[in-house]
């Protein structure tokens, strides 16, 4: 009961906790991916110019590589978690999925123009790939570390103090401190204490002597990692694995005491630092390999525990290690899973695009997601998404208006962009409208649809819809409208009409003026040439159609009431 208690009291702490600390800890992996390439590049510099390697060019540009590519890739790949803890909810409320990817927006913008919208889908996918495979290798390469040290501990024959030699060995002994220290002092220990903003773990190592009564070695074990026999499993194979004990304060702490018996697997080398130790030709130290090179066989292992003991744990840890890390790659998995899902259902925009077995592991979409739209009813997001196929004005206006509210316009945007490439189409006036509203207007092309209201002579025959094309300095128009037939005014015979489109630079005042030619019935043109040479910039844009008497008299006829504006950028 106890123990059903501790956990539902560690839940209700740990849930609240999560939800503040993940995104903290998600924002700092981010930062860390910028910010640390950077700061091991100056190290591998500083450290490189201390150990006169800076001039062999191979080693340097390798560290270099592994700074800008593997860092970065690494901490990705270990954040990849974090954002499935973080999406996997969000998931459910479209609105909140969406603001949170728009915080991303840096790593999305300049890639979309190229590889489209959803880029940010394609980016998920491989992200989860990026961190199944990146854990997956790492737990493998780990494994092969731990079998060999298992294989070590099995196979390598215990030397005798008197007659080791140089490189590695396997030496059981009693611990001996140093002349002149306590015996009734811990020679090495780890502790958890208590400070003001938790619980920290507090490592203390001397040296000592191993001693087996054919002589005594000097061991360094300084700067290795400590943990208990409980519970070792971790990467780094620099470590001790010693006896538990609990302190006055009942916190667990891990030690090894002077007459402790002690396994030992290390490198014997020549002590170079014989400072107070000028007896003591040899030492059990881990070799100095760096963070960026480490040795395979650097190894180091010291234990106050039998070795049958030693060996079983070992074994388990590799499982416990595997065990631990197919939970990391199903996070990975998940990821993959949950974007391809989308990818397939946005590229055909059908729910079961997607194989029903994507869909079982990942959660809901935003297509799936169902969500208000006025007076045209509450349905899944994929309906409203098919709705603007219909290219109705009313219709569209309603769900964009909604979609923006809710953050979900990116799910018009390939429905949008078709629809306003094609003059011919229903919605190509509303997506237009749209696609500038939003920002994500065609490059170097405008499309505009105009109605009879929009002109001072709305009885007369208008200009319907109008596209602009802009390359190489040169605009290029298509354009929709219908001439009722000729007809006598005041006497007087129209003798033709023209569809004119005036433009006006807004900096300069400069007027660029074409028309074309407009018969009775349907006046349909495509891509005709409008100016040879127009610079980027701002205009007033106005279309309308002039009629031209056979008296000579002139009308603009059905000019607009008022100029668009339109910007023209190469």
């Amino acid at each position: 009961m106890k123990k059903i208690l501790g956990t539902l009291a560690a839940t209700l702490i740990a849930v609240p906790l999560g939800a503040v600390l993940l995104p903290l800890f998600y924002m700092m992996a981010w930062l860390l991916v910028l910010v640390l390439p950077v700061a091991i590049i100056c190290a591998v510099i500083q450290e490189a110019k201390g150990n006169g390697t800076l001039g062999l060019r191979k080693e340097f540009v390798g560290n270099i590589l592994f700074a800008l590519l593997v860092v970065p890739l690494a901490i990705m790949a270990f954040a990849a978690p974090l954002r499935v803890l973080l999406l996997a909810p969000l998931s459910f409320f479209p609105e909140q999925i969406a603001k949170f990817n728009e915080m991303h927006g840096f790593i999305y913008e300049p890639f979309i123009p190229l590889f489209g919208d959803l880029f940010p889908y394609w980016f998920d996918m491989y992200w989860g790939v990026l961190s199944l495979l990146t854990m997956f290798l790492i737990a493998l390469c780990d494994s092969i570390r731990r079998n060999r040290l298992t294989r070590q501990v099995e196979v390598l024959p215990t030397s005798r103090i008197r007659s080791v030699a140089v490189g590695l060995a396997e030496l059981k002994g009693k611990a001996v401190p140093l002349d002149g220290r306590s015996r009734n002092d811990p020679i090495m220990r780890s502790w958890i204490e208590s400070i003001d903003d938790g619980m920290t773990a507090r490592p203390s190592i001397e040296r000592f002597y191993l001693d087996d009564g054919s002589g005594r070695i000097l061991v360094d074990a300084t700067g290795v990692s400590i943990q208990s026999e409980r519970n070792f499993f971790g990467i780094n194979l620099h470590q001790a694995i010693l006896k538990p004990f609990a302190m006055k304060t009942g916190l667990p702490a891990e030690r090894l005491m002077p007459g402790d018996s002690v396994v030992l697997i290390g490198n014997v080398q020549i002590n170079r630092d014989r400072a107070g130790f000028q007896k003591d030709e040899v030492v059990v130290k881990p070799r100095k390999s760096t963070w960026h090179s480490m040795e395979f066989y650097d190894l180091f292992f010291i234990s106050n525990i039998s070795e049958e003991a030693l060996l079983g744990g070992l074994r388990k840890s590799v499982k416990r290690g595997w065990r631990n890390v197919l939970l990391g790659m199903a996070f990975g998995g998940w990821l993959a899973a949950f974007a391809l899902t989308n990818i397939m259902q946005l590229e055909s925009s059908r729910i079961d695009a997607a194989p029903d077995y994507l869909r079982l592991v990942s959660a809901p979409t935003t297509l799936e997601r169902e969500i208000s739209v006025g007076e045209l009813g509450e349905h899944p997001t994929l309906y409203f998404v098919d709705m603007l196929k219909e290219g109705d004005h009313k219709k569209t206006e309603a769900i964009m208006r909604q979609f923006r509210a809710l953050r979900l316009e990116s799910l018009a945007l390939p429905i949008l962009k078709e629809q306003a490439m094609n003059i011919d189409d229903s919605g190509f006036g509303i997506a237009n409208h749209w696609l500038t509203r939003l920002g994500r207007s065609l490059p170097r092309q405008s499309g505009f649809e105009f109605f009879s209201s929009h002109y001072i002579n709305d009885s007369e025959a208008v200009v319907l819809r109008l596209s602009t094309k802009y390359f190489d300095n040169r605009l290029f128009v298509s354009y929709r409208t219908h001439v009722g037939k000729n007809r006598k005014i005041d006497g007087d015979y129209i003798r033709s009409r023209k569809v004119v489109i005036d433009l006006t630079d807004k900096k300069s005042g400069e007027k660029y003026t074409a028309s074309f030619d407009a018969a009775f019935g349907a006046n349909n043109a495509d891509d005709v040439e409008a100016s040879e040479y127009l610079s980027p910039g701002a205009y007033e844009l106005d279309v309308y159609l002039a009629t031209n008497y056979r008296s000579g008299l002139y009308s603009d006829g059905s000019r607009r009431k008022s100029p668009t504006d339109i910007l023209l950028e190469e």
